[in-house]
């Protein structure tokens, strides 16, 4: 009995620290998309209304963003 209480323990320590894991790591990707928004508003409200920007992606892929006249609904989110 002793060693079955061992292995629960060892088990139940192991999803613990894999929980406490992914818990780290989507903290650090949900700050690393807050930071990513930031960079882009800051970008595109500094550019003229037409303007385009090529933003590569983490993945390799690329994203163009073309710089519009804001709407009345978009024109009051920060």
């Amino acid at each position: 009995m002793t060693s079955l209480a061992w292995v629960a323990a060892v088990i139940s320590i192991r999803g613990l620290l894999s929980l406490l894991a992914l818990g780290l790591q989507l903290s650090w990707q949900a700050q690393q998309q807050r930071e990513r928004r930031h960079y882009l508003l800051t970008v595109t409200r500094a550019l003229p209304t037409g303007a385009q920007i090529d933003e590569g992606q983490p993945d390799g892929s690329w994203l163009r963003l073309t710089i519009g006249c804001p709407q009345a609904s978009e024109s009051h989110h920060g």
